[in-house]
């Protein structure tokens, strides 16, 4: 099928968000539980990570501090930072997250680490791309406004507005990088080069989504 509509976008000139969207709906029929549970266990298991323990953790702390997720994009990503977490061969006591978004992620983190120092980056609030892109130009303050009320939930936060490119000129060392900014090539690119210069010898670097094209 997703063959077929490789075939059919450059007849009807289907947009790349359409095109995605009915990729996702066709791709989430064919998604089988069980074998994904399965295949994801044995990923983490080749990292020597305890995913289902993660998954106790991480559903315990939501359901503790009341992280409802207020968006779509909830992934994998929040299982490997629970599973992290109670591995005891990492030491994690500083963090980075490149790209704050709406704070959530950042929230999430200091609750699964408290005793963390957490940092997070974002745009700065009057930079154009911030203010255009997620589709939120016509309702930038109030996206500001609720992120920061995020943040200020927990006293193991720090943010700093900052174009990501900026880190190449910083000197701090952390335990966990996330890199969750722009997604897409030169600048993600930038981020892990300057990611492996922050990271500590026994740190972690971890990449959300990465579009290739």
């Amino acid at each position: 099928m997703n063959k077929f509509l490789t075939y059919l976008t450059p007849i009807f000139k289907i947009p790349y968000k359409v095109q995605e969207k009915i990729k996702f709906v066709i791709d989430l029929k064919r998604y089988n539980r069980s074998e994904y549970e399965e295949k994801q266990n044995k990923i983490f298991n080749k990292i020597n990570l305890d995913r289902s323990s993660g998954i106790e953790k991480l559903q315990s702390i939501k359901k503790k501090f009341d992280l409802k997720i207020q968006r779509s994009m909830s992934s994998e990503h929040e299982t490997l930072f629970s599973s992290i977490a109670i591995n005891n061969n990492y030491k994690i006591h500083k963090i980075l997250e490149i790209g704050t978004f709406d704070g959530y992620n950042a929230l999430l983190l200091s609750k699964i680490f408290p005793e963390a120092e957490i940092e997070t980056i974002d745009l700065p609030n009057d930079n154009s791309k911030f203010r255009d892109s997620y589709q939120r130009s016509d309702r930038v303050d109030t996206f500001i406004k609720k992120r920061d009320e995020t943040l200020r939930k927990s006293n193991n936060i720090t943010f700093n507005q900052i174009n990501s490119i900026e880190l190449v000129n910083h000197n701090k060392k952390y335990d966990l990088i996330w890199i969750d900014g722009a997604h897409g090539y030169p600048i993600v690119c930038i981020d892990i080069i300057n990611s492996l210069k922050l990271i500590n010898d026994k740190g972690i670097i971890l990449c959300d989504d990465v579009f290739l094209n």
